[in-house]
């Protein structure tokens, strides 16, 4: 009689479970996963009071440790993740997010298991002991995935670490039900909502509120162009430390009825199906969950040129690119995409979103997982 085949035990650590892209891409993957290959426990680092988090969209029966990391200096912490890694016993812990990554191989000098570390983003306002610290415990990573060939290339070159390390797999969504859903929402019903006229257009914004996102910039470009295209509305969900100086920004600039801020919302899909396109102003992105789940609802791009979505956008086919960081560029860019031809580009935005399901992203990683454990 042939033996059942052992499942191979995954630890993944990440800094907190709050509303962000590389939170959504755990809930998506573990969706996914085959739990009858994989028995799987998240640890998360930290928690926020009174802050939403995305804890209620994993699958049913994964086991979540929730711990209070106050900093790296936290001891007491550092001692209650080492006994939780010892008493699961990982085959391989999965990070996510510099402080996690960190975190984790520190441990792993001192506790056997093999460790992946995810690299999300194109950091280039990493410091200098960041670097340093990315640099001298990259060793001790098995291999470090990049969601993207350009975070790959910029975390290679940043790091002074060997492309050899690294193993691309990109972020995914399952198109499919976000498409699904999208098509059955009452697109008048969010804008009686939101105080919008039936015949009124709708742009989305979707991110948390830091400089990261340089959403202040957002404010002033879309300001310039409602002055003259009054019959546009900018929705923004997300939340984080920019969002009163935004509020008081659109204020300043006599636009208030114009701009409407959701905060963290749990059912993106309502809005995104009532949108006629999304905007990015950000600095930098790995390959942005947010840009996936638009295009998945058939709504072209409009954003800055960063790793991800340039591989995204096609010009005039499913979006067009913010030229420069300047709030002319950002209106610009608002009255290209005023003028372009819109079903068009929302067919070309879900055909650009096929490419990316989470099913295949969740196959490699599965085989990445199962060719480390079998080492």
């Amino acid at each position: 009689m042939n033996k059942e085949k052992r499942k191979i035990k995954l630890v993944i650590v990440i800094n907190d479970f709050l509303i962000g892209g590389a939170q959504r891409l755990i809930v998506e993957i573990l969706l996914y996963m085959n739990r009858n290959q994989f028995d799987v426990t998240l640890v998360t680092l930290a928690e926020f009071e009174n802050r939403e988090t995305m804890y209620h969209l994993l699958p049913s029966g994964i086991p979540v440790y929730k711990l209070g990391f106050k900093g790296f200096r936290d001891i007491r912490s550092w001692v209650a993740l080492g006994k939780l890694i010892k008493r699961e016993r990982p085959d391989i812990v999965l990070s996510h997010l510099f402080f996690s990554n960190t975190v984790v191989r520190l441990l792993n000098i001192f506790i056997k298991f093999r460790t992946i570390t995810v690299e999300h983003n194109t950091y280039v306002g990493n410091t200098w002991l960041q670097i340093w610290c990315d640099c001298l415990l990259s060793h001790l990573s098995y291999k470090i995935v990049a969601v993207s060939p350009t975070v790959m290339e910029f975390a290679s070159h940043q790091q002074h670490v060997s492309l050899e390390k690294f193993v691309v797999i990109k972020n995914g969504i399952d198109v499919q039900t976000l498409a699904r859903k999208a098509g059955v929402v009452d697109k008048f019903d969010v804008k009686r909502e939101l105080q919008v006229l039936p015949e009124d257009k709708i742009i989305i914004s979707v991110g948390r509120l830091t400089g990261q996102k340089d959403p202040l910039l957002l404010i002033d470009g879309f300001a310039r162009f409602v002055r003259s295209c009054p019959n546009y509305h900018l929705v923004i969900m997300g939340d984080g430390t920019l969002r009163s100086d935004m509020e008081k920004q659109v204020e300043a600039r006599g636009v208030s009825a114009k701009v409407h801020f959701l905060g963290n919302v749990s059912n993106v899909v309502r809005y995104y199906a009532a949108a006629d396109f999304l905007i990015s102003t950000s600095l930098i992105e790995g390959l942005s969950m947010a840009h996936l789940e638009a295009l998945a609802c058939k709504l072209p791009l409009l954003t800055t040129r960063t790793a991800g979505s340039e591989e995204l956008v096609k010009e005039d086919e499913n979006g067009f690119f913010i030229t420069e960081s300047t709030p002319e560029a950002v209106e610009k860019g608002l009255r290209r995409m005023d003028g372009a031809l819109m079903k068009t580009m929302q067919e070309n935005a879900y055909k650009v979103a096929e490419r990316y399901d989470v099913r295949r992203t969740v196959s490699e990683y599965e085989k990445l997982l199962t060719d480390i454990a079998d080492k």
